[in-house]
């Protein structure tokens, strides 16, 4: 017999609807026709009313005869194929189908469709040219060329800007006895699927053989090394700059701030004076004052001589000076005496209380001190500052010296306030002295605030470096941290005698600082995918209610995306500990050419509650710990229907995350020096509905994330910043926890987050050099030369699309003007090359960010 016929279409529209059909079909020994089609539209669409007869384009070889499959060649712009309508080349006998061609700008395979090339000897082949256009299949269609019995799968070919297949739609070239076929794509972009041993419910692409793994055939998939669904997700900024902390050191920040101490709490001037009445302060108590001494507060006078006596030696007044009263109580119009010098009277009558001048000294051996008043340091550890006046004869003038150690001890560590005197007593024959302590306080802080700040912040944080005994250096740092606060411009102090010789007054005068944050900010810091240029504002308020909480609100956009973050922060104790609340909403849509045809979209919440508490605190340090939980939803979408573009995602896009963080911060700050470090633990928990799947990823993970920077001042406007960055997993991570590389903030002379990965590592150096020929006065320019370089890989050995490595070397020029505007351009140039599609400023490797503030 001979071969069928072929046949040939030309005309403007063809549809093919309820079963019709073009076949070329062959039952001998003759080879099955072929089928040409040209038209500028072409639907073929459903089944016969009886549901027996497909619609479609069919061109076989069946099992009556011992022919070769037929040709079946489109071409077309638009190609629609819809409710199980199918284009069909097939061969029963033992000659091979004959080859399927599709040339189309743009195809649709929807609802059960599919285009076939099966055989059960030899191969069948099906090439689909659709440049510059979409390749689109829904709703369990397929593109097949399997293979029965020893067939080898077929091959299938397809060229397209979009390849885009959606639920549980597949492609192919799988046997039964045989080796699989091989595919061959090359596209823009691929959404919706992905190569996998094995056919999933989900959208593959594959190409298996019963007989086993070793016999799967070969897919390739040609496609940029960037994915631009990948613009969907927005991450912070990789490493914050922290080189303005520099001039936040307490030596620079404190200028114009002071700390005045005028008096020692109504101790005496110096050590070795003796504490009388007059050393208290008396322009403090009021002529009406009601405060009055309760009886069981001591009265404070000084032992000025001894005497022998029977009862033994007896540490004595002199009767002209002393003043049987207490002192706080003495008349506020009394002549101030700064210092009185008073000297001791070293006796030996044991019948006059007045010695004559001609009176020898009287030497008394002391065998043991006690001590009174003493809380900061022991009773022993006191005794040993004494040692030298144990057990021999001294004079009255060593025992005030014993006395002094004991104060001039105080004072070496630092507590200014504090000392000790003797007080008048009778020494037995067991040889014990009593020493009082007078430990120093604070009787009161005296605070005046210009500016709309409640007290209450100051005084709290005064409070804890007040405690007694007055302690100078912790006092200081205390003042020091409130200058480092935001909160405050300028901060004085004065510390003053208090009515008491154990009191002082803290008097603290503060100035406050502008607590609006006003800030216009644009980079090219996005993904191209969603459009480069970022444009934005924030407003900030540092002191909302005057308790020091703060309210900032944050908005950005750019021609594909829009983002709104609020957060609300408290202080909630006097150590800085805050609990702050934050809500951010994304809303992105991909304009990327070609891929803006599809309308792939995708919408994200977060909401974050967060403790934090500072464990060291110093004006040169600080280290805080803290608690967050996080929860994180997000929704993909593509032609207008809610589908996954990610892995770990539900089947209707969404990605639920409830997350549990524990992060620890650590800041050090020197003259000229500064380094920040974070560290953070993210623990991923199944739970309030979060997104649950059989496999990796999902909503359990576990995660580190480090990040740290080092910026020294090597000279006056020139700075050495060293940054670092990492992230380890040991599982895999939903692309929103992903660790992303390359961009601006990254690995400059790439496109933002050129990797997107379950780890990263990320390392930046840079150095600023002033330029002075164009700087001065409120003006600073910096030309600054960098490296970057960082890895990135996953964690399931899943291979990373191109290099995993990623390196630029580059220059960039920096300009602060008046304090008020930033501006910074970046060029890199990158070592390792990437195949990124677009040329954007971002991928010739250019950056910008300009932002300003009127205060």
């Amino acid at each position: 017999m001979g071969n069928g016929g072929s046949i040939t279409v030309n005309t403007k529209k063809l549809r093919l609807q309820d079963g019709a059909q073009i076949n070329a079909r062959s039952r001998g020994g003759g080879d099955a026709g072929n089928i040409t089609i040209s038209t500028k539209n072409t639907e073929i669409i459903g089944k016969s009313p009886n549901g027996i007869w497909l619609s479609g384009l069919t061109a076989e070889a069946t099992d009556e005869g011992t022919g070769r499959g037929g040709t079946l060649t489109i071409h077309t712009e638009t190609l629609n194929l819809r409710n199980q309508a199918e284009i069909t080349v097939s061969s029963a006998t033992q000659q091979p189908a004959g080859n399927l061609e599709i040339n189309s700008n743009n195809i649709l395979i929807e609802n059960q469709a599919s285009i076939n090339a099966e055989t059960t000897a030899g191969q069948g082949s099906i090439t689909i040219n659709n440049n510059n256009k979409d390749l689109i299949l829904r709703h369990h269609s397929n593109i097949t060329t399997n293979a029965t019995g020893s067939a080898t799968g077929g091959n299938i070919t397809i060229n397209t800007e979009n390849l885009v297949a959606l639920e549980n739609s597949d492609i192919s070239a799988n046997a039964q006895q045989a080796f699989g076929g091989t595919i061959n794509i090359t596209a823009a972009g691929i959404f919706g699927t992905e190569f996998r041993p094995q056919q999933t419910n989900q959208s593959d692409i594959t190409a298996t053989s019963e007989l086993g793994a070793s016999f799967s055939g070969e897919v390739n998939l040609n496609t940029p090394e960037v994915d631009p669904s990948d613009g969907l997700v927005q991450f912070d900024d990789t490493i914050e700059d922290i080189s303005a902390l520099i001039d936040q050191n307490p030596c620079q920040r404190g200028e114009g701030s002071e700390f005045t101490i005028t008096g020692k709490g109504g101790l005496p001037p110096t050590p070795r004076d003796f504490l009388t009445p007059y050393n208290i302060s008396q322009e403090e108590t009021p002529a009406t004052s009601e405060k009055f001494v309760t009886p069981s507060e001591p009265e404070f006078i000084e032992a000025q001589g001894w005497v022998s006596t029977p009862n033994g030696i007896q540490l004595i007044v002199n009767p002209d000076t002393a003043i049987p009263v207490r002192p706080w109580l003495t008349p506020p119009n009394c002549e101030k005496l700064d210092s009185q010098q008073l000297q001791p009277y070293l006796l030996a009558s044991t019948t006059d209380i007045i010695p004559s001048p001609n009176s020898q000294p009287l030497q008394v051996t002391i065998q043991q001190f006690n001590f009174q008043g003493n809380t900061k340091f022991s009773n022993e550890e006191l005794q040993q500052q004494l040692t030298p006046y144990l057990n021999k004869a001294i004079a009255f003038n060593q025992l005030i010296a014993a006395r002094t150690a004991i104060t001039e001890y105080y004072t070496k560590n630092n507590y200014i306030t504090s000392g000790a005197f003797i007080p008048p007593q009778t020494i037995t024959e067991n040889g014990t002295v009593t020493i009082q302590v007078v430990e120093g306080k604070i009787d009161e802080i005296d605070i005046n605030i210009e500016g709309r700040l409640n007290e209450n912040y100051i005084k709290s944080r005064l409070e804890k470096a007040t405690i007694a005994p007055i302690n100078q250096d912790k006092l200081l740092s205390a003042l020091q941290l409130l200058q480092l606060d935001p909160l405050i411009d300028n901060i004085s102090a004065e510390l003053s005698a208090g009515v008491r010789p154990d009191t002082s007054v803290l008097a603290v005068e503060v100035v406050t600082a502008n607590p609006w944050q006003i800030a216009a900010i644009t980079n090219n810091g996005r993904v191209p995918s969603v459009g480069t240029f970022r444009r934005g504002i924030e407003v900030g308020h540092g002191n909302l209610t005057g308790m020091g909480d703060s309210f900032n609100t944050l908005y950005t956009n750019t021609d594909g995306s829009d983002l709104v973050e609020l957060s609300y922060a408290i202080p909630v104790n006097s150590r800085n500990g805050r609990i702050e609340m934050f809500y951010r909403y994304q809303d992105n849509e991909v304009i990327e050419s070609p891929f803006e045809r599809l309308d792939i979209q995708s919408n994200s919440h977060t909401y974050e509650l967060t403790f934090r508490q500072p464990i060291i605190q110093t004006p040169r340090q600080e280290f805080s710990v803290g608690v967050g939980a996080t929860r994180r939803d997000s929704q993909t979408s593509v032609l207008g229907e809610n589908f996954p573009l990610s892995a770990g995602a539900n089947d209707d896009g969404e990605t639920k995350l409830s997350i549990l963080q524990f992060f620890q911060d650590y800041q050090l700050r020197g003259d000229n020096q500064v380094l920040a470090l974070n560290s953070q633990f993210n623990i991923g928990l199944g739970i309030l509905d979060a997104t649950v799947n059989s496999d990796e990823p999902d909503s359990r993970f576990f995660y580190w994330r480090g990040q740290g920077q080092w910026v020294r001042e090597l000279a006056t406007d020139t700075l050495l910043v060293v940054g670092g960055d990492v992230q380890l997993s040991p599982s895999e991570l939903v692309p929103l926890e992903r660790f992303g590389l390359g961009g601006y903030r990254s690995v400059r002379g790439y496109r933002q987050d050129t990797r997107l990965t379950d780890n990263g590592v990320l390392g930046t150096v840079e150095l600023r050099l002033p330029v002075p020929w164009v700087s001065g006065k409120n003006r600073l320019f910096q030309v600054v030369p960098f490296i970057d370089g960082g890895v990135a890989w996953n964690s399931d050995g899943e291979e990373v699309s191109g290099t995993n490595a990623l390196a630029a070397v580059g220059v960039g020029l920096q300009v602060k003007l008046w304090d008020r505007i930033n501006m910074r351009l970046d060029y890199g140039i990158p070592l390792v090359d990437v195949d990124s599609r677009d040329r954007t400023a971002q991928e010739d490797g250019f950056y910008f960010s300009v932002s300003s503030s009127p205060y």
